[in-house]
């Protein structure tokens, strides 16, 4: 294997991983992500609460997470429907206490408004998920993105565009980037960025959920880093 090539053979490499993967993912829950996208336009139509339960990720009551269950009843294009479910993504979660609040806002014979898809009346929701339920859809979209910026920046790398002596203007300019973000003062001080904005979503997170958790690990966060960015002042030398 030549040495020069090697870091091009591990960057495609890399790059193909996170493409492949996201590609798949893509594949496999885009449709639900348009699906949601659409349902903001979905027509509001009167229904009724059939039923509703808590459905474990096995199936059973008896499972570690868990999303509401419901089915409801409906009229659209003239004609009597059913449906069941409850948002598009089906996400299950551990935190048992918020499906059960669930459960209870809807009672069996509640009124409810039911999203109903115009293009095809048997297709509706009882709620459209919030963005926070459907961030692991997202996820290989965002690996696609990273496999095409590690593609290029491989592909670029071996044409040499970030050379000492480059003249191409997109390798000097990310060269004079470098340059400035390697600095201690600005890495310092993204790290610290990071860590704060890291921070304030476990306390939100926690807040929101009532949970405690979200903030001990943020005071764990937060005392490690005021710990790393202590400055020791210089030992004396001992003879």
């Amino acid at each position: 294997m030549n040495p020069r090539k090697f870091p091009l053979y591990v960057g495609c490499f890399l790059s193909g991983i996170f493409l492949l993967l996201g590609l798949i993912g893509t594949y496999a829950f885009g449709p639900k992500l348009l699906r949601w996208q659409d349902a903001a336009s979905w027509q509001r139509v009167p229904g009724e609460i059939v039923s509703g339960e808590i459905v474990s990720a096995n199936g059973g009551r008896g499972g570690r997470t868990v999303r509401p269950q419901f089915t409801w009843t409906y009229e659209a294009a003239g004609s009597a429907r059913r449906g069941e479910g409850y948002g598009i993504a089906r996400v299950t979660t551990s935190d048992l206490a918020a499906v059960e609040a669930t459960i209870t806002r809807y009672p069996v014979g509640a009124r409810v408004e039911v999203l109903v898809n115009p293009a095809d009346p048997d297709d509706s929701i009882l709620e459209r998920d919030p963005v926070s339920h459907l961030v692991v859809l997202f996820v290989p979209p965002f690996f696609v993105l990273l496999g095409l910026i590690g593609a290029f920046f491989t592909l670029t790398g071996w044409l040499g565009w970030y050379r000492e002596n480059t003249r191409n203007l997109f390798g000097r300019l990310v060269r004079a980037a470098f340059a400035v973000f390697l600095r201690p003062a600005v890495m310092k001080t993204f790290v610290v960025m990071v860590f704060a904005l890291v921070c304030g979503g476990l306390v939100w997170w926690s807040v929101a959920k009532g949970n405690v958790i979200g903030i001990l690990v943020a005071v764990v966060f937060a005392y490690g880093l005021w710990q790393a960015m202590r400055t020791n002042p210089r030992r004396r030398t001992r003879r």
